[in-house]
């Protein structure tokens, strides 16, 4: 049996899974963020959290998250397909911002203006296709939960988003 305990704190999470030991072998958990309701684009989950439980023995696996999200314009490792953030910028339920590419060739966000409400929203404003992620903030960068894959020009990523 496992249980899930988030804490009611606002913005910062813990959740804690907990198996009573009645795994027959051992077990691993691997815990992603993803949306459904995305059927035009591409997207990518991105692995939060893993833990294993052993066979036959009580086990633990806590989480902890920051609820506050951020869009990231990121680097991807190529030959692990490690997310590294680039720049990013904080965002609240029913804010938009955009990626944008200075003549200098340095990409930057926007200011967050009011968008949709329920949902957070970018758009990229630079001429070619970037991949943008949804993540959480922490300290030193973002933690990446969606990754969206080469949007286009002038294209919006809407995410509807309610954080436990």
């Amino acid at each position: 049996m496992f249980q899930i305990t988030p804490p009611n704190v606002k913005y910062h999470r813990a959740i804690s899974i907990v198996e009573q030991g009645d795994l027959p072998n051992d077990t691993t958990l691997m815990l992603s963020f993803h949306t459904v309701d995305n059927a035009f684009k591409p997207q990518y989950s991105v692995c939060w959290v893993v833990g294993t439980f052993p066979a036959n023995r009580p086990g633990q696996m806590p989480a902890f998250y920051n609820n506050q999200l951020v869009f990231v314009y990121p680097n991807v490792d190529p030959e692990t397909n490690i997310v590294y953030p680039q720049t990013w910028r904080e965002v609240d339920i029913g804010q938009k911002t955009s990626l944008e590419k200075k003549e200098d060739g340095v990409h930057v966000f926007t200011t967050p203006v009011a968008g949709q409400q329920g949902a957070v929203v970018v758009e990229n404003k630079t001429e070619e296709d970037r991949d943008l992620v949804l993540g959480f903030a922490s300290d030193p960068t973002p933690t990446p939960i969606l990754y969206f894959d080469a949007v286009s020009p002038d294209a919006d990523v809407l995410t509807q988003f309610t954080p436990i």
